[in-house]
Protein backbone atom coordinates (compact mmCIF):
# COMPACT_ATOMS: atom_id res chain seq x y z
CA UNK A 1 0.00 0.00 0.00
CA UNK A 2 1.21 3.31 -0.66
CA UNK A 3 -0.05 7.04 -0.18
CA UNK A 4 0.80 10.26 -2.37
CA UNK A 5 2.70 13.19 -0.54
CA UNK A 6 2.54 15.22 -3.09
CA UNK A 7 5.28 16.32 -5.87
CA UNK A 8 5.48 13.16 -7.04
CA UNK A 9 6.42 11.54 -3.59
CA UNK A 10 5.10 8.45 -2.31
CA UNK A 11 5.15 7.01 1.13
CA UNK A 12 4.86 2.98 1.01
CA UNK A 13 2.81 1.95 4.68
CA UNK A 14 5.53 -0.80 5.23
CA UNK A 15 9.08 -1.67 3.89
CA UNK A 16 9.02 -4.92 2.57
CA UNK A 17 12.08 -5.77 4.48
CA UNK A 18 12.26 -4.20 7.62
CA UNK A 19 8.30 -4.23 8.22
CA UNK A 20 8.72 -0.65 9.60
CA UNK A 21 6.37 1.46 8.69
CA UNK A 22 6.09 5.16 7.86
CA UNK A 23 9.51 4.94 6.78
CA UNK A 24 9.85 3.81 3.10
CA UNK A 25 9.67 7.09 0.33
CA UNK A 26 9.59 6.80 -3.07
CA UNK A 27 10.62 9.51 -5.51
CA UNK A 28 8.77 9.61 -8.80
CA UNK A 29 11.25 11.50 -10.76
CA UNK A 30 14.12 9.43 -11.19
CA UNK A 31 12.73 5.97 -9.83
CA UNK A 32 14.70 6.35 -6.38
CA UNK A 33 13.65 5.15 -3.26
CA UNK A 34 14.57 5.19 0.69
CA UNK A 35 13.84 3.13 3.50
CA UNK A 36 15.02 5.66 6.68
CA UNK A 37 14.92 3.08 8.93
CA UNK A 38 16.79 0.54 6.86
CA UNK A 39 19.11 3.27 5.74
CA UNK A 40 19.23 2.19 2.07
CA UNK A 41 18.29 3.01 -1.10
CA UNK A 42 19.24 3.74 -4.61
CA UNK A 43 16.63 2.93 -8.25
CA UNK A 44 14.16 0.46 -9.38
CA UNK A 45 17.19 -2.27 -10.23
CA UNK A 46 18.88 -2.05 -6.41
CA UNK A 47 15.19 -1.71 -5.30
CA UNK A 48 14.26 -5.57 -6.79
CA UNK A 49 17.73 -6.87 -5.33
CA UNK A 50 16.74 -5.40 -1.79
CA UNK A 51 13.21 -6.92 -2.24
CA UNK A 52 14.97 -10.30 -2.79
CA UNK A 53 12.92 -10.20 -5.99
CA UNK A 54 16.44 -10.72 -8.00
CA UNK A 55 20.12 -11.62 -7.49
CA UNK A 56 21.87 -8.69 -9.14
CA UNK A 57 20.89 -5.31 -10.28
CA UNK A 58 21.96 -6.81 -14.07
CA UNK A 59 19.82 -9.58 -13.33
CA UNK A 60 16.88 -7.08 -12.12
CA UNK A 61 17.72 -5.34 -15.55
CA UNK A 62 17.32 -7.96 -17.85
CA UNK A 63 14.16 -8.99 -15.77
CA UNK A 64 12.36 -5.78 -15.93
CA UNK A 65 13.53 -5.67 -19.50
CA UNK A 66 11.50 -9.11 -20.28
CA UNK A 67 8.50 -8.07 -18.57
CA UNK A 68 8.20 -5.08 -20.77
CA UNK A 69 9.46 -7.02 -23.82
CA UNK A 70 12.50 -5.44 -24.36
CA UNK A 71 14.78 -7.39 -26.48
CA UNK A 72 17.86 -6.28 -25.12
CA UNK A 73 20.93 -8.32 -25.73
CA UNK A 74 22.64 -9.66 -23.02
CA UNK A 75 26.47 -9.08 -23.82
CA UNK A 76 29.31 -9.33 -21.55
CA UNK A 77 30.44 -5.89 -22.61
CA UNK A 78 26.99 -4.29 -21.55
CA UNK A 79 26.99 -6.04 -18.34
CA UNK A 80 30.48 -5.31 -17.33
CA UNK A 81 29.64 -1.49 -17.70
CA UNK A 82 26.29 -1.79 -15.44
CA UNK A 83 28.22 -3.48 -13.02
CA UNK A 84 31.16 -1.31 -12.85
CA UNK A 85 28.63 1.93 -12.59
CA UNK A 86 27.30 -0.15 -9.79
CA UNK A 87 30.65 -0.57 -8.17
CA UNK A 88 31.26 3.39 -8.29
CA UNK A 89 27.79 3.91 -7.00
CA UNK A 90 28.55 1.58 -3.72
CA UNK A 91 32.06 3.77 -3.73
CA UNK A 92 30.12 6.36 -2.84
CA UNK A 93 27.77 5.16 -0.27
CA UNK A 94 30.51 3.54 1.35
CA UNK A 95 33.11 6.85 1.30
CA UNK A 96 29.99 8.68 3.07
CA UNK A 97 29.89 6.16 5.89
CA UNK A 98 32.85 6.16 6.72
CA UNK A 99 33.35 9.75 6.42
CA UNK A 100 30.35 10.48 8.63
CA UNK A 101 31.82 7.99 11.23
CA UNK A 102 34.79 9.56 11.49
CA UNK A 103 33.69 13.44 12.24
CA UNK A 104 35.59 14.72 14.91
CA UNK A 105 34.31 17.31 17.87
CA UNK A 106 36.65 20.12 16.37
CA UNK A 107 34.53 19.65 12.84
CA UNK A 108 30.75 19.72 14.64
CA UNK A 109 32.19 22.82 16.89
CA UNK A 110 33.13 24.59 13.63
CA UNK A 111 29.61 23.47 11.83
CA UNK A 112 27.82 24.55 15.11
CA UNK A 113 29.52 27.93 15.45
CA UNK A 114 30.69 29.10 12.50
CA UNK A 115 28.43 27.67 10.04
CA UNK A 116 25.17 27.47 12.25
CA UNK A 117 24.15 24.20 11.92
CA UNK A 118 22.58 22.46 14.68
CA UNK A 119 23.45 18.95 15.69
CA UNK A 120 20.41 17.41 14.03
CA UNK A 121 21.30 19.27 10.96
CA UNK A 122 24.70 17.41 10.84
CA UNK A 123 23.60 14.04 11.88
CA UNK A 124 20.44 14.03 8.84
CA UNK A 125 23.14 15.80 6.57
CA UNK A 126 25.59 12.92 6.71
CA UNK A 127 28.06 15.67 6.96
CA UNK A 128 31.81 14.06 7.78
CA UNK A 129 35.41 14.22 8.23
CA UNK A 130 38.48 12.92 6.91
CA UNK A 131 41.31 11.44 8.18
CA UNK A 132 43.48 10.23 5.34
CA UNK A 133 42.52 6.99 5.43
CA UNK A 134 39.72 6.23 3.21
CA UNK A 135 41.86 4.29 0.80
CA UNK A 136 42.87 2.12 3.27
CA UNK A 137 39.07 1.51 4.31
CA UNK A 138 38.46 0.88 0.70
CA UNK A 139 40.93 -1.63 -0.11
CA UNK A 140 40.08 -3.56 2.76
CA UNK A 141 36.37 -3.91 1.67
CA UNK A 142 38.30 -5.65 -1.27
CA UNK A 143 37.35 -2.55 -4.19
CA UNK A 144 40.23 -3.14 -6.98
CA UNK A 145 42.86 -0.03 -7.58
CA UNK A 146 40.88 0.36 -10.84
CA UNK A 147 37.38 1.15 -9.23
CA UNK A 148 38.95 3.47 -7.02
CA UNK A 149 40.82 5.30 -9.40
CA UNK A 150 37.75 5.92 -11.72
CA UNK A 151 35.53 7.18 -8.48
CA UNK A 152 37.83 9.70 -8.24
CA UNK A 153 38.01 9.69 -4.19
CA UNK A 154 41.57 8.13 -4.79
CA UNK A 155 44.51 9.25 -7.01
CA UNK A 156 47.54 7.59 -7.47
CA UNK A 157 50.86 9.78 -6.04
CA UNK A 158 53.93 8.24 -7.51
CA UNK A 159 52.67 4.77 -7.44
CA UNK A 160 51.03 4.54 -4.08
CA UNK A 161 47.01 4.85 -3.78
CA UNK A 162 46.38 7.84 -1.76
CA UNK A 163 42.77 10.05 -0.43
CA UNK A 164 41.64 12.35 -2.84
CA UNK A 165 40.81 14.81 0.14
CA UNK A 166 43.07 16.41 2.13
CA UNK A 167 43.43 15.11 5.86
CA UNK A 168 41.88 17.41 8.28
CA UNK A 169 39.12 18.11 5.74
CA UNK A 170 35.20 18.32 6.37
CA UNK A 171 33.53 16.59 4.35
CA UNK A 172 29.89 17.61 2.69
CA UNK A 173 28.18 15.03 0.87
CA UNK A 174 25.42 15.65 -1.63
CA UNK A 175 22.54 13.50 -2.69
CA UNK A 176 20.16 12.87 -4.89
CA UNK A 177 16.79 10.60 -3.95
CA UNK A 178 18.59 8.71 -1.34
CA UNK A 179 21.92 8.40 -3.70
CA UNK A 180 25.43 9.85 -2.61
CA UNK A 181 26.37 11.34 -6.13
CA UNK A 182 28.83 14.06 -5.14
CA UNK A 183 31.09 15.34 -2.03
CA UNK A 184 32.31 18.79 -1.42
CA UNK A 185 35.57 18.75 1.18
CA UNK A 186 36.48 21.94 2.52
CA UNK A 187 39.53 22.32 4.44
CA UNK A 188 39.65 25.31 6.74
CA UNK A 189 43.36 25.54 7.38
CA UNK A 190 44.14 25.31 3.77
CA UNK A 191 41.06 27.68 2.54
CA UNK A 192 40.67 25.43 -0.57
CA UNK A 193 37.48 23.54 -1.38
CA UNK A 194 37.16 20.31 -3.38
CA UNK A 195 34.37 18.78 -4.94
CA UNK A 196 34.00 15.47 -6.44
CA UNK A 197 30.84 14.31 -8.47
CA UNK A 198 29.69 10.52 -9.21
CA UNK A 199 31.30 9.24 -12.44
Amino acid sequence: QTKGLGNGMYRVVKCPKCGHRDCFTMWEKGNNWKCFSCDSGGDIFKFLVFAGMAGTEHEALLQLAKEIGYDMQRSEESKKHFEEKNRIREIFTEACKYYRSKITTKAKNYLRNERGRTDDAIKKAWYGYSDGKLTLHLTNLKYTKTDLLKSGLVKDKDGTLIDRFWKGSTIYPHFYNGQCVDFTAKNYNIEKAKRIPIQ
